[in-house]
């Protein structure tokens, strides 16, 4: 049986003139229909310093139905606050510090809960991640990239969240059994005794299986009004790196198909252009507070680059 999982959710940044804004600190509600969908429970940290009736209404149906919850805590100084009825921003002159805060913020509400429900796979959202403000919170990690392009459904904005809880309550079987399908992915992909075709294979046939069960059950509830986005997973276990050494011979990693080992380690469906599920090496950041046990449960998570500058 597939374990729950919460995600501990973490705004993203921008550059604004070499200051860090957070241009919406809350849960955006394509966030909240995708996040609702395929994680038990969502973590988010706010500060204790703002009206906690600037909720909005789908984030009161979350929080109504177990699934959002809310830490609240205290924020540095600000130097400025935007605040809107149902979302605030913030701002302020040499703003590293709110990049540092929150990264804080999460890293505190992960241990917390994992601490409080260790039942439960607690996850931070952005696991790996396209920048790192701070270099000691993160590694460089050759991984295999576990994707699904733009395959796995999620309701169009026009979908209130009470049909998307309600969707999620009816088909909790189906989703577990999506969960548990893509653990036996990414587990047979970091398997440190090696790959076994056979498995890696019949594991990919059996997720494409439920995710065009979860397709069809979205149709037919939600009819043209779903959407398709991707999923990928970042697994970088020591038998990956190993195996990736022996075959790329101290080669940089591109994704060409001219550095691409994974044809020789997997072969079969895992590297057939027909798959749903696609494999690539790739070099990523691996956030150290992730525990090392929970590698590759590390998906379902987004991560936001567009215009954060490396100096932040």
């Amino acid at each position: 049986m597939s374990r729950k999982r919460g995600i501990v959710f973490c705004p993203h940044f921008e550059n604004l003139g070499g200051d860090a804004y957070i241009p919406y600190v809350q849960l955006r509600k394509e966030q909240m229909q995708s996040f609702c969908l395929y994680w038990d429970y969502i973590v988010q940290p706010v500060s204790a310093q703002l009206p906690r009736w600037k909720r909005s209404v789908d984030e009161i149906v979350l929080e109504d139905a177990g699934i959002l919850l809310k830490e609240y805590q205290d924020l540095p100084f600000a130097g400025n606050i935007y605040t809107k009825e149902s979302a605030y921003s913030l701002k302020s002159e040499g703003a590293k510090n709110w990049v540092d805060t929150f990264l804080d913020y999460q890293a505190q509400s992960l241990k917390k809960k994992s601490i409080a429900q260790p039942d439960v796979i607690w996850v931070p959202q952005q696991s790996y991640r396209e920048f790192i403000a701070r270099t000691k919170d993160a590694i460089d990690e050759h991984c295999v990239q576990v994707a699904l392009y733009n395959k796995l459904p999620v309701p169009a904005e026009n979908i209130s969240l009470k049909k998307i809880v309600a969707f999620k309550t009816e088909h909790s079987d189906l989703l577990s059994e999506f969960r548990n399908s893509m653990d036996l992915v990414t587990l047979q992909v970091s398997l440190p005794t090696g790959f076994s075709e056979t498995a890696l294979n019949l594991a990919i046939s059996d997720l494409e299986k439920v995710t065009n069960e979860i397709v069809a059950s979205s149709r037919s509830r939600f009819g043209r009004s779903i959407k398709f986005t991707d999923l990928k997973v970042n697994i970088g276990s020591q038998s990956v790196a190993t195996l990736l050494s022996e075959f790329v011979k101290g080669a940089t990693l591109s994704g060409s198909a001219s550095l691409n080992p994974l044809a020789a380690i997997f072969g079969g469906l895992a590297c057939s252009a027909t798959s749903m599920v696609q494999l690539e090496p790739v070099k990523s950041k691996k956030l150290k507070v992730i525990p090392e046990e929970q590698v590759e449960f590390s998906y379902l998570t987004e991560a936001f680059s567009k215009g954060v500058a490396q100096s932040i």
